[in-house]
């Protein structure tokens, strides 16, 4: 149907309720709350706030919640994602893992323990990656969402390359993305990959649809059954994008059977990226994971399949070089943490810097095209949107009387020329 329904969960250790009330909460929990229920807002102790807190930390956590609140629904009401769509839109796998995207990866067994680094990480990614495998309470329902919110409330006043949310007649401006992963032990992570332990991810899977994420990592090597009851549902009544992944941990594989992996994370056209991870002995084969992304995508829009973007990469130090060539949505780490998530990983401002040094990512030159538009701000504007995107481009004006003179001007016949915005008068 077309009702959307929000399950508030209230922490019942927090708010102090009694056990008549727990037992009753918990019923009503299963019987009815989860089954009914398409999203969940985890409450604590917002609403007991000490009457020593002052008023900006009573306000604070109110406006969070409420803010939480607004970013569920405007993602209740975004249209779902289009597997290999470039239509723009604020949900569309071109645009949240597009190139020169990073996502960075998490490590902290206490999600609390990231707040003193959000400030400086914020500036460089595009998402962060909420690895429930890694954290104490994964196997919480009620913590892991909480913690996700706490990450989004950390991270909120530092956002800087995110794309806006439309919700109910705003723009939220401040919401930084989140991947949401459950990565097993056979899959380079630490969750059991035994038949208990596969049901229950599938399980946890379930409560980042009921966060509200945006990206859903979902591991192409398990129960067919269950991988299509998690899409189907997903499919139907969120709209968070599907990343399908797969990691090859100690062992070389050919570059065929890298192409066909990117094909079983495809996920018979219904994720909407897709990651596979190999391991290589020699460096000499470090651009093999990229060769097969670039052959899987050359299958794909040959057989009519939605090309969506692959992530190619190599596990370990030998593997670096592919963090560079692997120009979507690479996982990263930051140079104010303490370690890294896996060994190999490099800093967005390091690899950017590399693809520039190496050429793989060269300057193009931009421009407003009008006649006396020296009032015009977009050169500002644009120029700023590069420069948190840490891409080398420029963009200037083009004051010309008419378009056939921009025309044939050198700038416009440069092979850096990379485009232009155009304004009054040739705005025709």
């Amino acid at each position: 149907n077309d009702l959307l329904s929000i399950y508030v969960n209230v922490d019942p250790e927090s708010s102090k309720m009694s056990e008549r009330s727990k037992e009753i909460k918990n019923k009503l929990e299963e019987n009815v709350f989860l089954k009914y229920s398409d999203y969940e807002l985890c409450i604590k102790n917002e609403g007991g706030i000490p009457a020593t807190a002052s008023s900006e930390e009573k306000q604070g956590d109110w406006e969070h919640l409420e803010w939480e609140l607004a970013r569920l629904v405007a993602r209740a009401r975004l249209a779902p994602a289009v597997p290999g769509a470039h239509t723009p839109s604020t949900n569309t796998a071109h645009l949240t893992m597009g190139d020169n995207t990073f996502f960075l990866s998490l490590s902290f067994p206490e999600i609390s323990q990231v707040e003193p680094y959000v400030e400086e990480m914020c500036l460089d990614v595009d998402a962060m990656e909420y690895r429930t495998d890694l954290l104490d309470c994964r196997d919480s329902r009620f913590d892991l969402i909480y913690g996700m919110q706490q990450l989004r409330k950390y991270c909120k006043p530092y956002v800087v390359r995110v794309p806006a949310l439309p919700a109910c007649g705003q723009m939220l401006e401040d919401v930084m993305p989140i991947v949401y992963t459950v990565r097993t032990q056979n899959q380079a992570g630490t969750y059991p990959d035994d038949e208990d332990g596969i049901a229950k991810m599938f399980e946890m899977l379930d409560w980042g649809l009921r966060a509200g994420v945006e990206v859903l990592d979902v591991e192409s090597a398990w129960d067919k059954v269950k991988t299509d009851a998690l899409l189907t549902k997903a499919e139907e009544r969120y709209s968070s994008q599907i990343l399908g992944s797969h990691h090859v941990v100690g062992q070389e594989v050919t570059t065929e059977e890298a192409v066909e992996l990117f094909q079983q994370c495809a996920l018979d056209g219904r994720a909407h990226g897709a990651k596979v991870v190999l391991s290589i002995e020699s460096e000499e084969k470090d651009n093999m994971a990229h060769q097969a992304a670039l052959l899987s995508s050359s299958i794909s829009s040959r057989d009519g399949k939605p090309v969506i973007p692959n992530i190619s990469l190599i596990l370990g130090e030998v593997g670096r070089f592919s963090r560079v060539i692997n120009l979507p949505f690479t996982p990263v780490t930051h140079e104010s943490l303490p370690f890294k998530a896996a060994p190999g990983q490099m800093t967005a401002s390091e690899i950017m810097a590399a693809r520039i040094l190496t050429k793989i990512l060269t300057t193009r030159r931009y421009v407003i095209l009008g006649h006396n538009i020296a009032y015009s701000v977009s050169p500002q504007m644009q120029g700023s949107a590069f420069a948190a995107a840490r891409l080398p481009h420029q963009y200037g004006r083009a004051d010309v009387e008419t378009v056939e003179e921009f025309v044939e001007s050198d700038f416009f016949k440069d092979p850096a020329f990379g485009g232009c915005s155009v304004t009054i008068p040739h705005k025709q």
